[in-house]
């Protein structure tokens, strides 16, 4: 389960982040847009991450 959630979650991410590079290219979002969203995949991203994790070292 542990491997299946990791692989789902960074395989979104990269999905995210290329679909934030697609807008930027199309729509010349503004910087900060942008930034703000990438911090909040640096802020969000690791709570998924971390939880499987966690579940595999308590379990």
């Amino acid at each position: 389960m542990g491997r299946d959630t990791y692989t789902g979650t960074s395989s979104a991410c990269g999905v995210g982040i290329f679909f934030v590079l697609v807008l930027v290219a199309v729509n010349n979002v503004p910087v900060r847009m942008v930034l703000v969203f990438m911090v909040v995949i640096v802020m969000i991203v690791p709570v998924h991450v971390l939880r499987p994790v966690e579940m595999l070292v308590f379990v």
